[in-house]
């Protein structure tokens, strides 16, 4: 999450946004304005077109659906924001007019091959979590963005980030983007998914030059200087040197060198470090919350503790009173309340695999009250257990109370009772919504 303040600024503003407010403390410290008058804390088109995706992911339990997706944006689009790209206005307009979702894009591409706005990394970050394998996350990162983005560098820098927030350790390595390549080779030849087929038929052309140009990019965190010209300041490539520049930065938790920065440019605000690089991200200016929509995620993927919650708290965004459960830095709001929100992430992913993960609860004040592991083993197998390390209050009887009949209720609303074993089961646990599947496998030699 990045403040709006310094949203089109150059580099000059930027110096003189923080001479006036710094005593506030930004830029660690969200204090609005901006070309948009936006007010503190309020979310920018980036969170909001991310906010789309993961309300479709919740409306469909779990599951991707890029129709929803794009019907989301363009309702988004239809409620007026205030600030909206060209390229993803011109698409989801195509769309509102009868083209397919996964074609929004394709128009613009047709017409300018080198449409290489940074329009679908901005909010690309939470679908890198949708997916139980590479190739899924993927397929998933490439069609929310051809919703409004069909080129092939897009599409990188969006697989590229999504595959770094899977794979962090690697984000200091030089050559961590052959490991990148060789897994994009793998997806090519390992989807399934027509959709996927199809754009790497149609654009195979453009694919050579892409790469070239990826591959020709500076992502070392010494000589890539975010702080000089930038040619084209919502160039996607450019938006994800800048998000890995600050995720190494981030990981190395050391300052940034003075020396690096422009003559008279502040030196104070680059002596904070880890994930208080997100501020340098703001004090870059230009596109600086796209950049920073970039960037958050990546500094942010070894997850917020109890000393970091500073960052979440006040923003607009975190789903007013409902958890949200968090995968590789990524935040995702599943369920209505947390025992419902921990059964339907189990289910989804328990059908081929065993599954573990954290959730967090937080209060309609945004403030998180604690963090819950759970387990899932197999039907009937759910197990919580609290975090100790990261409990920043303990829940009241009142909430656990509320929060446990919301979960019976809902269990009885959806669940059916096993004819063998006379539990509630999700109807995704079973085929023939009679038998659970682990009755089924014991008793009738059912392998799933």
């Amino acid at each position: 999450m990045t403040r709006v303040t310094s949203e089109f600024a150059t580099l000059e503003e930027v110096k003189f946004t923080y001479k006036m407010n710094k005593s506030s403390g930004w830029p660690f410290k969200c204090i609005g304005g901006g070309p948009f008058g936006f007010r503190a804390y309020h979310p920018s088109d980036d969170t909001e077109m991310a906010a789309a995706i993961v309300n479709s992911w919740k409306q469909h339990y779990g599951f991707f659906d890029g129709e929803q997706i794009a019907a989301n944006f363009i309702s988004w689009m239809d409620s007026g924001p205030r600030d909206i790209g060209m390229t993803t206005r011109e698409a989801l307009t195509a769309i509102s007019k009868g083209a397919d979702w996964w074609e929004g894009g394709r128009a613009i591409w047709e017409k300018n091959p080198h449409a290489w706005s940074n329009g679908s990394l901005m909010r690309n970050a939470v679908v890198s979590g949708m997916g139980d394998s590479i190739v899924e996350i993927f397929d998933h990162t490439l069609q929310h963005g051809m919703i409004t983005h069909w080129a092939p560098l897009p599409a990188i820098c969006c697989a590229a980030q999504s595959w770094l927030l899977n794979n962090p350790e690697v984000v200091d390595e030089e050559d961590w983007r052959e490991h990148f390549r060789d897994d994009w080779r793998f997806w090519m030849a390992a989807t399934e998914d027509p959709l996927s087929r199809g754009w790497l038929g149609l654009t195979i052309k453009d694919q050579e030059e892409a790469w070239q140009i990826f591959n020709d990019a500076d992502f070392d965190m010494h000589s890539f200087r975010p702080f000089g010209e930038i040619e084209h300041i919502g160039f996607c490539l450019t938006t994800l040197q800048i998000g890995v520049w600050a995720m190494q930065w981030a990981m190395s938790d050391k300052p940034y060198p003075v020396e690096y920065l422009p003559e008279g440019f502040p030196p104070e605000p680059f002596q904070r470090t880890g994930k208080d690089v997100i501020g340098w991200v703001v004090m870059i200016g230009r596109d600086a919350d796209t950049y920073g929509a970039t960037a958050g995620p990546m500094v942010s993927v070894w997850g917020v503790d109890e000393e970091e919650v500073r960052f979440l708290q006040g923003l607009d965004l975190i789903y007013e009173g409902n958890p949200i459960i968090e995968r590789n830095g990524c935040y995702k709001q599943i369920s209505e309340d947390w025992l419902g929100l921990a059964m339907l992430e189990y289910n989804v992913v328990s059908k081929e695999d065993n599954f573990s993960g954290v959730f967090k609860v937080i209060t309609d004040a945004h403030t998180i009250i604690f963090y819950e592991h759970f387990a899932w083993e197999g039907p009937h197998t759910l197990n919580f257990a609290p975090i100790p390390s990261a409990v920043l209050r303990d829940p009241s009887d009142e909430e656990i109370a509320e929060a446990t009949l919301r979960a019976i209720k809902r269990r009885q609303e959806l669940n059916f009772v096993c004819n063998c074993c006379d539990d509630l089961c999700h109807p995704w646990q079973s085929n023939d919504g009679v038998t659970c599947h682990g009755c089924a496998t014991r008793y009738q030699g059912v392998v799933y």
